[in-house]
């Protein structure tokens, strides 16, 4: 049986260990986002992974590939509980790779910092002013908002910059 597991890594060490492991035929994913980064008056673009020090590796769970896995350099461990390693749900992985753009890196927004049954406030369109109750993420720049419409709720999908938190 395969399941993901999360690696850990030595510092900025992820992509020099995710090449190993790939010529070695393990499936990796790194969840990336692009950032401003200022320096000497300069602003550039660059790409940084969603989990410094960590990606997610598919492994068998009766296999050497742990112990492989565990000896590559740059690896400090795989995420474990005790001496148990941690099962990352495929869920979790496809969510991840949900909020990808086309170029493969994760729009950071401020839907991360919403939460379901969270009361958010719609700031523009047809139903600017109205109240409802975030409901999930459709995709990099949509939610989910559960609005109350002549006495129905209703699920209707929102740009997120349109929407504000209701403290």
């Amino acid at each position: 049986m395969f399941n993901w597991y999360a690696i850990n890594t030595k510092s900025n060490l992820e992509k020099y260990v995710i090449e190993q492991l790939n010529k070695d035929g393990f499936t990796t994913y790194m969840p990336k986002f692009i950032t401003s980064v200022s320096h000497a008056r300069k602003v550039k673009k660059v790409i940084k992974p969603l989990f410094p020090g960590y990606f997610f590796a598919i492994i068998e769970k009766n296999s050497h590939d742990f112990r492989k896995i565990n000896f590559t350099h740059g690896v400090i461990s795989i995420l474990s509980a005790g001496l148990e390693p941690i099962k990352i749900k495929q869920s979790i992985i496809e969510n991840l790779q949900k909020l990808e753009n086309d170029q493969g890196n994760i729009r950071i927004n401020k839907a991360f910092n919403y939460f379901e049954g969270m009361k958010i406030k719609l700031n523009e369109g047809i139903f600017q002013g109205k109240t409802g109750t975030f409901s999930g993420i459709k995709n990099n720049e949509t939610i989910l908002v559960l609005l109350d419409i002549l006495g129905k709720s209703i699920k209707v999908p929102v740009l997120e910059s349109a929407t504000i938190p209701v403290r």
